[in-house]
């Protein structure tokens, strides 16, 4: 089995890494425009061998990875759909779905060879580059398949879940429109708060930041995310990150007029209710993860 990865950065060498912890025999060819991160991916064993151009890597590959940049996925699809083997997967990593997947279903159409699914790990780190890249990244991690709801059980979706699988991460199927909405609120919203308490403990605290516990450390661990990835993806999904913006500025408001009020019980309801809320999603994502092991 032959497996492409263009962009050997921080994801797509953490998947040539599973890969290779699982199938051994496989063969992993990457590509970087940036030669040495795939000198480094093939140091770290993530890769068999290094292509010298994107299409050298794309010729007969089964399965081919597109870990790039979003911005570079849309222009890239077309060449590496006209470059893929006919019935080969084409799977993104982009943490946007909309345009992209739009742009596949256009390069599918006209080139009507491989076949292409967007794909989004939930999984990561606040660091970048292949030397922070590991096999187990995806372990136990929700990977989301923007498939068409029409297309949900074929072939493509189907090869796209067994690769997901083997990654070991546990695919589920939704929308791009859906995707990028939910990923407004469980990624970005996460992703704004920790930027702005950092910034803003650091401007209160002064020279006492010493007096900061651990729980700090868990808001504003994603603070140290690379910022201009983060800049465009807020912008480009601007739309659902404002509205996921507004939800938050009401909750704090309300804890706002409850504090300045001095209202116990309203300042009760306001915790018991984010107590609640985070029972629920840990439980829901362990029925998840059960359900589908």
């Amino acid at each position: 089995m032959r497996y492409a990865i263009l962009g050997t950065g921080l994801i797509g060498t953490s998947i040539g890494l599973a890969l290779r912890q699982r199938l051994p025999k496989a063969t992993v060819v990457g590509y970087d425009r940036v030669a040495a991160h795939a000198r480094l991916a093939l140091r770290r064993k993530a890769l068999t061998s290094v292509a010298s151009s994107m299409e050298n890597a794309v010729a007969d590959a089964q399965v081919t990875v597109i870990a790039v940049p979003r911005r570079q996925v849309v222009p890239l699809l077309p060449r590496v759909l006209r470059a893929a083997p006919v019935g080969a997967l084409v799977l993104d990593v982009a943490g946007l779905k909309s345009a992209i997947v739009a742009a596949g279903h256009r390069g599918q159409r006209t080139t009507r060879t491989a076949v292409f699914v967007g794909g989004h790990p939930m999984a990561g780190t606040e660091r970048s580059g292949p030397g922070f890249a590991r096999g187990d990244l995806f372990v136990g991690r929700t990977f989301a398949l923007c498939v068409p709801i029409q297309s949900r059980r074929s072939a493509a979706a189907r090869h796209a879940e067994v690769f997901v699988r083997m990654l070991g991460a546990l695919p589920v199927q939704l929308s791009a429109r859906d995707h990028d909405r939910v990923v407004a609120a469980t990624s970005a919203l996460p992703q704004v708060v920790a930027s702005a308490v950092a910034a803003a403990v650091v401007d209160l605290a002064g020279k006492h930041t010493m007096l900061a516990g651990p729980g700090l450390d868990g808001v504003i661990r994603l603070a140290a995310s690379p910022p201009a990835l983060w800049a465009e993806d807020l912008i480009a999904n601007k739309r659902n990150v404002l509205r996921a913006l507004g939800v938050l500025q009401r909750t704090l408001h309300g804890f706002r007029q409850a504090i300045a009020a001095g209202e116990r019980m309203r300042l009760h309801r306001l915790l018991r209710a984010g107590a609640s809320a985070q029972r629920r999603l840990s439980r829901r994502r362990q029925v998840f993860v059960s359900r589908t092991e």
